[in-house]
């Protein structure tokens, strides 16, 4: 098994697939496009969303382990750093999740 990569969807689907066979690990559904890159810190992969959320999921079985919703868009790409998540909405905030 290789590396899993994750891709974020205009369908609004969060793609993992084996990096050496392409094969589909697991998706995840939004209610919005992805327009952002996800980010991975250990088993936790970190999405935006055009349905104004930002989802944390375990990356090898594409399960919600948490929501987070803004007012607007989001399509700024998570940084996570130390732990806290961090990311833009087009509401005009910039957040610091834990």
């Amino acid at each position: 098994m290789g590396t899993t990569v994750c891709v974020g969807s205009h369908d609004g689907n969060l793609y993992a697939v084996d990096s050496n066979t392409g094969q589909e690990l697991s998706r995840f559904a939004t209610r919005g496009e992805i327009k952002s890159s996800p980010t991975i810190a250990g088993e936790t992969v970190v999405i935006g969303s055009f349905d104004r959320g930002v989802y944390g999921l375990n990356v090898n079985a594409g399960l919600e382990q948490w929501q987070f919703r803004t007012r607007n868009d989001v399509f700024s790409s998570p940084i996570i750093a130390d732990g806290v998540v961090y990311i833009g909405s087009d509401d005009g905030h910039v957040y610091a999740l834990k």
